[in-house]
């Protein structure tokens, strides 16, 4: 069995006596050994199967590994796959059961006759922030399964204050923040237009009483203030568009600016164009069917970037699914993880990756950003090659490797930002740290008028 740190005990303190909490921790603090160590010693007071529900490469690889590294006397089954089955004779011989699931098997798993479980744990619970997500609708329906009810995630409010709704009512059915969205949002919101739709922003002074009402049932512990980490370093690369490129570009994005002037905000043809803007500072673009190449200044610039290192281990993210195989032309000493990526192909990577095998990393965003234990293989420097603007995934991102537990002296996080582009709108963005940033819109309206050419 671990030893605990002490913020670590705190944590399992506050949870043990409640029967539904938040534990917001900064990802790399060690949320899923809390989680273990409060069901060992929930297991005296009759909690003996447990539902995690956790985003599917977490659940694959983090949980069984976690179990297994500290010894705990728990077996677990990963829901997943066309033979999955849920096993209803597990819960025997008082040994506790984990069954684990992703978001997207919550409906077969509820279509299914289901044996009693004591305890529910979703693990990054701002998935399920929507309350109009058919995840959280689903769920909604069937919390009385379990008495006991955790979530826990580094980023409960990713957008908005907004976010926070779904994710409280998961634990107390609307005690603390009311039964409906609806009502939240009049009572702690006022309506902003914006084109032609509503956005709300948090009234004056209600910010701190949401945190007053879920005080009691949620606990906030910050890992810069409690856990030694590496310096974190950040390295902006700048890059300039070749002249036939940067017209291309210049033409997409006067299409984007005219549908933010209007006096109508047409969403699907403006997100359609910033798209588009978003690609082609990469270098490429989906063109009629194809993939068209524009440039390969950033593609020059990483190269450079990874010879720099010579040889030291590097994470790169990128964002477009075309990407990838001009990443891995370019560097060809390399490892993928990505949508497309098999289980097996995942764990040995991450293995390998651990060990420190694996020069370069290119990793798919949204693959990667969630739960994933990435600090044991020795790197020290991230490469954003596109830019995500979500604040979530961004910072999620970055802390698979800026956590306990890497020996780093200073984690360096480099962004690839073409000059005059809606990168310099996005980084801009993400320094600011702003987890309820402004609507893109907005952001991209107030970049045009002070912060572009």
């Amino acid at each position: 069995m671990p030893s605990l740190r002490e913020y670590q005990e705190e944590a399992v303190g506050f949870l043990l006596p409640r029967l539904h909490a938040a534990l917001f921790l900064n990802p790399g603090m060690g949320k899923s050994l809390i989680i273990l160590e409060l069901l060992n010693r929930l297991r005296f007071r009759g909690v003996k199967r447990v539902l995690i529900i956790a985003p599917i490469r977490v659940c694959k690889f983090v949980w069984p590994a976690e179990i297994q590294k500290w010894e705990y006397p728990f077996t677990s089954t990963v829901l997943h796959g066309p033979k999955k089955t849920v096993d209803r004779g597990s819960k025997r011989h008082g040994i506790t059961h984990i069954d684990l699931i992703n978001p997207e098997g919550l409906k077969w798993f509820f279509d299914q006759e289901l044996p009693e479980y004591d305890a529910l744990v979703v693990d990054e619970s701002s998935l399920l922030k929507s309350p109009s997500s058919k995840w959280f609708k689903l769920l909604k329906r069937e919390l009385n399964r379990f008495n006991r009810r955790y979530i826990m995630t580094g980023t409960p409010t990713p957008r908005s204050l907004q976010d926070l709704w779904s994710q409280i009512f998961i634990l107390d059915k609307g005690e603390r923040l009311g039964k409906y969205i609806t009502h939240f949002r009049n009572a702690y919101f006022y309506q902003v237009m914006r084109g032609n739709y509503f956005d709300w922003k948090p009234i004056q002074g209600m910010e701190d009483v949401v945190y007053k009402r879920i005080a009691p049932i949620a606990l906030r512990l910050d890992a810069e203030k409690l856990i030694d980490l590496p310096d974190l370093l950040y390295n902006d690369i700048q890059i300039e568009l070749p002249p036939k490129a940067k017209k291309a570009y210049i033409g997409i994005q006067k299409s984007l600016f005219a549908e933010l002037d209007g006096a109508e905000i047409y969403a699907d043809t403006a997100a359609s164009a910033y798209g588009l803007c978003c690609q082609m500072v990469g270098g490429a673009m989906y063109h009629e069917g194809g993939v068209q190449v524009l440039h390969d200044e950033k593609i020059k610039a990483l190269k450079s970037l990874v010879e720099e290192l010579n040889g030291k281990p590097v994470l790169i993210a990128y964002r477009f699914k075309h990407e990838l195989e001009r990443l891995q032309k370019a560097l060809p000493d390399n490892r993928a993880i990505h949508g497309g990526s098999s289980g097996k192909e995942d764990a040995q990577t991450l293995s390998s990756w651990n060990a420190g095998e694996v020069p370069v990393l290119l990793a798919q965003v949204q693959s990667i950003a969630f739960g994933l234990n990435m600090q044991g293989g020795g790197c020290a420097d991230v490469v954003w090659f596109s830019l995500t603007d979500d604040f979530q995934l961004y910072q999620q991102l970055n802390r698979r490797i800026y956590r306990s537990g890497n020996k780093a002296k200073k984690v360096r996080v480099h962004r690839l930002v073409a000059k005059d582009t809606v990168d310099e709108m996005i980084s801009k963005r993400l320094s600011s740290k702003d987890e309820r940033q402004r609507s893109l819109f907005e952001a991209l309206q107030a970049w045009r008028k002070h912060g572009s050419n």
